[in-house]
């Protein structure tokens, strides 16, 4: 198993690839601060995960606006940044995901993504 802790939320996805005057995409600054963080997080001698994966992510941060309502936050838009970002660091493919669970606690601004190996059939 493979496991990370940021003090952070991931970047979304529309703050990482913003679109310029010319329509095309780019990768923003932001987004490769993201990656620095993410890559400095990691230990060296973790084992690349292999086969099929099962991951895991549990976003924390204050997800109640003051009266007790939900904010209008969509957790699927952190979830890009931060499985390139980790894949890449592992010098894995994502592509490798057979499962995929998100987690939204209400908590200190952070996140924690596991990565599981799954019998391979």
């Amino acid at each position: 198993m493979f496991e990370l802790h940021l003090s952070c939320l991931p970047i979304t996805v529309n703050k990482a690839y913003p679109t310029s005057r010319s329509g095309r995409r780019f990768k923003s600054p932001e987004l490769k601060r993201f990656n620095d963080i993410v890559q400095r997080a990691m230990f060296t001698n973790e084992a690349q995960p292999e086969g099929r994966l099962s991951v895991e992510i549990e976003l924390y941060a204050d997800w109640y606006i003051k009266n007790g309502s939900i904010r209008k936050i969509d957790c699927d838009n952190y979830i890009k940044t931060l499985v390139d970002s980790v894949f890449a660091n592992l010098d894995s493919d994502d592509c490798q995901i057979w499962d995929l669970k998100v987690s939204k606690v209400d908590g200190d601004v952070g996140t924690l993504i596991r990565i599981y190996e799954l019998d391979n059939h």
